[in-house]
This record gives structure tokens, C-alpha cells and sequence, in this order.
């Protein structure tokens, strides 16, 4: 069985309700069609007309698979 490295808890401690301080809501592009829309984090990068696509529902982000 392999073994996870886990990083030491940051100077937030454990406490889930603490964001990192780049994370902050500002315009970005939208990862998907490069539209500019508010987000509220930096978690948040596809537009919410993006997320209501039917592609998107479907889990078929619009990216060409390479393998």
C-alpha cells in the first residue's frame, strides 16, 4: 500500500473556514471561451454561461482528448 504525502497544515491551522489571501473574488477569463466574468475565487475559472451549456452538464468540457 502506498503512503500519501501529506503537507503540514499551513499558518491557517485545519480550520476549513480560512482561505488562502490570493483567493479573492475579481474579473477572470473564462478557462473555456476567454470571456471576462466575476468570479469569487480562484477555484472559479469557467463563466457561469459556460457551466450551463449542455457540454458542460454532460461532463464533455469541449477539450479534444489526446492520448
Amino acid at each position: 500500500m502506498r503512503k500519501l504525502h501529506r503537507d503540514p497544515p499551513g499558518p491557517s491551522g485545519n480550520d476549513p473556514s480560512t482561505h488562502a489571501t490570493a483567493d479573492v473574488a475579481k474579473t477572470r477569463s473564462c478557462l473555456r471561451c476567454a470571456e471576462k466574468f466575476e468570479s469569487s475565487g480562484f477555484g472559479e475559472r469557467i463563466c457561469r454561461r459556460c457551466k450551463s451549456s449542455t457540454t458542460w452538464r454532460n461532463g464533455n468540457t469541449g477539450a479534444s482528448s489526446r492520448r
